[in-house]
């Protein structure tokens, strides 16, 4: 989403547990969504494991469509056994306060491995209507993170929302493997996003109070 700026920072929130079981991931765990990385952003380093996604298909998405008719389905990912407690808890309990009148469209987990490089670009489509936030799980001062040629160093724990309509890059210059949370917050003017626990039955999708039992 556009506004006033290239980096916006909220402040620290708690990952501790989150990190705990980032850390233990192997490379089988991070490859469980590699498809459906190849069909949101293909020919990038990075692998993702989603807790939430709105790409129900392999195929091409039909989200901005889904949008304009006022209601988008979202479904659980591979992610979720493994972390969905913790993210949810976060995003519930902590990143909602700033972004009240949103809700979660698409939640994934990035991994940047050493020496590789997401090269500039900008998001469009769904991606310029909704609030890109970014949480960096493991990090390092050399990753460099660059948006309109301008190096920003984001602070491991800390929530930044990203200008993602400008263009935007990432070197992992460090001995480590990058990684973010990023959570995709759709305004909830823009739609209604139902949930749905299985990708194989869309027919009973509750809308967020009611599917995380907040109501």
């Amino acid at each position: 989403m556009n506004f006033d700026g290239k980096i916006l920072e909220w402040g620290e929130v708690k990952i501790s547990a989150i990190k705990n079981v980032v850390c233990e991931l192997n490379s089988h765990q991070w490859a469980m969504n590699s498809n459906a990385q190849v069909n949101v952003a293909p020919n990038r380093p990075v692998n993702a494991l989603f807790v939430l996604t709105d790409r129900l298909k392999l195929t091409s998405s039909q989200v901005l469509d889904d949008m304009q008719n006022g209601r988008v389905n979202v479904c659980s990912g591979a992610g979720w056994p493994l972390l969905g407690g913790p993210t949810m808890e976060l995003i519930i309990n902590q990143i909602s306060s700033f972004y009240p009148h949103c809700s979660p469209l698409r939640v994934q987990y990035a991994q940047l491995p050493k020496g590789n490089v997401i090269q500039e670009h900008f998001d469009h489509g769904i991606l310029e209507h909704i609030h890109r936030l970014h949480v960096p799980i493991v990090t390092h001062p050399d990753v460099n993170f660059q948006v309109d040629g301008e190096r920003f160093t984001l602070d491991e724990g800390h929530l930044y929302e990203l200008n993602n309509t400008r263009r935007h890059s990432v070197r992992n210059e460090s001995s480590l493997d990058r990684v973010h949370l990023l959570v995709d917050m759709l305004p909830n003017d823009e739609a209604e996003i139902l949930y749905h626990e299985d990708i194989g039955n869309m027919s009973n999708g509750k809308i967020f109070d009611e599917f995380f039992d907040l109501a």
